[in-house]
């Protein structure tokens, strides 16, 4: 079992909740937030052993999180999955962020969970 702790930042409830029942499956614990705002505040209340955050989020952006993070200090070191439907926003922009971890929504469940595999160091899972 892992017992590593998870925040997970996603404005929708349902994805919210999908998430959180295969972390907790997993043996991670997990701590949710449906805006930014709340997910950085949660982060330095918890001090999470990562986050999963979602891009495309109404006031703060996933971006937005991840450069606010980035220079907090006691934030900056949290690594972060990086959920994204589309790494472009309006003009064909496309986004680059510091983190190598990102997943295209939609995701299958074992892929996450290879990515947090190989952000903790351990063996990833196969599909059943």
């Amino acid at each position: 079992m892992s017992h590593k702790k998870i925040l997970l930042v996603d404005d929708e409830e349902s994805i919210l909740e999908i998430i959180e029942v295969l972390l907790i499956s997993e043996g991670y614990s997990v701590i949710k937030a449906t805006n930014g705002q709340d997910g950085i505040d949660l982060a330095r209340k918890h001090s999470p052993d990562a986050m999963i955050l979602d891009v495309m989020m109404p006031r703060m952006s996933g971006y937005m999180v991840v450069n606010l993070m980035q220079k907090d200090t006691s934030l900056k070191d949290i690594p972060i999955v990086l959920l994204t439907a589309t790494a472009q926003i309006a003009g064909n922009i496309t986004l680059e962020v510091p983190t190598e971890y990102k997943l295209s929504k939609p995701f299958r469940p074992e892929e996450l969970l290879n990515v947090l595999a190989k952000l903790f160091g351990t063996p990833e899972v196969t599909a059943p």
